[in-house]
């Protein structure tokens, strides 16, 4: 069974975006819904993580339509789970959590599992970035984990796979790249498959493309 795919920008606030993707006159507080009135969903960057409110969480969740899906980028640290109840408002739209690169690179055992066991009410991915040489000795980890896409070993049993999509002008070497992803989700058996477009900004036509070649390998 195919999982479903969604294709999504790393954050919406891109002020390359001005004048090509949002209108000159938009005002700043209308991006998310303008941007969630063509995508389905979107993945907030450490970065604003670290400087969001709750009432900044609690407007943004105001902003979007049902079935929007918020994913969190959160540093592998300790005090990834205090940064997640601070954006409590997100819970009921959080559809995954991707924990990236943290201050500190040398987690023992019991420190990955102490940061772990409060996230692991969300489908949870690791970067790959964390473990250059696969996930090697980490055994102990809960087994609703996979590692993000390419990082050439996933934890089994997981729910979401995300990947970075590279950007390319070539639709055929997009499609190559999405059905690839396709392929490494579904080998892993998960539900929901998600390419992530970074970039400064991220490029709005090469996200239009790939979320329609998307639905059609997924369809």
């Amino acid at each position: 069974m195919k999982p479903e795919i969604l294709v999504v920008a790393r954050g919406w606030a891109h002020e390359g975006w001005w004048g090509s993707f949002y209108p000159p006159d938009l005002p700043p507080d209308w991006r998310l819904p303008y941007y969630a009135n063509e995508f389905r969903g979107a993945m907030i960057p450490l970065r604003s993580v670290l400087g969001c409110s709750s009432e900044t969480a609690r407007r943004w969740t105001e902003d979007i339509p049902a079935g929007f899906r918020f994913f969190l980028e959160l540093p592998a640290q300790p005090e990834a789970a205090k940064m997640l109840a601070k954006l409590q408002a997100l819970h009921k739209h959080l559809s995954g959590i991707l924990l990236v690169q943290g201050s500190r690179t040398d987690l023992s055992p019991l420190e990955w599992r102490e940061l772990l066991m409060p996230l692991t009410g969300y489908p949870l991915c690791l970067d790959a970035a964390l473990f250059p040489h696969g996930p090697r000795g980490i055994g102990h980890l809960p087994s609703g984990l996979s590692v993000s896409w390419p990082g050439g070993a996933r934890m089994p049993g997981g729910t979401l796979a995300l990947g970075r999509l590279k950007p390319t002008q070539s639709l055929r070497a997009l499609r190559e790249q999405i059905a690839a992803f396709l392929a490494y989700a579904g080998g892993g058996r998960v539900s929901l498959a998600v390419l992530v477009l970074d970039g400064q900004p991220p490029d709005i036509e090469i996200l239009r493309q790939a979320r329609v070649i998307g639905e059609l390998l997924g369809s």
